[in-house]
């Protein structure tokens, strides 16, 4: 039943069910300590232009809503009891697949709820159609892949703050959306290090840890720390382009921002980055 679902909208899917983990004995547990699942109940994955489910025997898995000729989906599982939606479907030149925050019922909303809220509320503030809410394009903002490029007519950068060609990816696995011209302004100064502050730390909770480190603490290094902007506001104009999708170009300033994936308790099942 599901697979003739993804077929409805022309892609096509391999689900693979493997048997759950077996649970250790009360007396391994005493012997051995805590148990922990060494992987996953549930993957959705798209590769080479296929879906791929894997989840555990006692994972379910169904399709809540499908748009043949709009070629999205709208899928639901239940790992554990907890209730999750992805969204699968084809943007420009490639299926794509993206966790969904909230609890929508259909693809329309799963879409809306996909929307950082500044997008949200530009499209109200510029009265866009419901029938253009979802276009890549439309006078509330221009959208490509995750990317929202929201106008800010108002924005007066200087001059010398203003780089690029720069950058911009969700995470380091993840192919970089290039723009052509960024500026950032405000935000706070973080340092960030893979191990020890992946999300990045305060000035003051930096120089604490380096005394630490110069007190004797072999649990810290000072090596590999970097310094990022949190919060800052990144605005961008002229070309984006990425491999996978098509080139837009950015007639002024956009203020940049990414859709709500990552809040999506489920984004920790999704295998799949652009």
């Amino acid at each position: 039943m599901i697979e003739r679902q993804f077929e409805k909208m022309g892609a096509d899917l391999r689900l693979i069910n493997t048997p759950r983990p077996s649970q250790p004995s009360a007396a391994d547990r005493r012997r051995f300590g805590s148990f922990t699942r060494s992987r996953r109940p549930l993957s959705v994955d798209v590769r080479g232009g296929e879906f791929i489910i894997t989840k555990d025997a006692d994972v379910k898995v169904r399709v809540v809503d499908v748009d043949p000729k709009g070629r999205h989906l709208l899928l639901m599982s239940e790992v554990d009891g907890a209730k999750e939606k992805f969204l699968c479907g084809h943007d420009e030149r490639d299926w794509f697949v993206a966790a969904v925050p909230g609890r929508p019922s259909n693809i329309a909303q799963a879409m809306e709820f996909l929307k950082p809220a500044a997008a949200r509320e530009a499209q109200d503030r510029k009265g866009v159609r419901k029938k253009n809410r979802n276009k890549r394009k439309n006078l509330g903002f221009v959208r490509q892949g995750e990317w929202f490029f929201i106008p800010a007519p108002n924005l007066k950068p200087e001059k010398l703050l203003i780089v690029g060609p720069e950058p911009m990816t969700r995470d380091r696995r993840s192919k970089p959306h290039m723009v052509e011209f960024c500026y950032r302004t405000g935000g706070v100064q973080v340092y960030v290090h893979s191990k020890h502050a992946p999300n990045g730390i305060s000035v003051e909770a930096y120089n604490k840890m380096m005394r630490k480190i110069r007190e004797g603490d072999s649990t810290l290094t000072r090596w590999g720390w970097q310094t990022m902007t949190r919060d800052a506001g990144v605005f961008a104009k002229g070309w984006v382009r990425h491999a996978d999708h098509k080139t837009i170009y950015l007639d002024g300033w956009h203020e940049i921002r990414m859709n709500r994936e990552n809040e999506a308790p489920a984004m920790r099942h999704v295998a799949f980055l652009d």
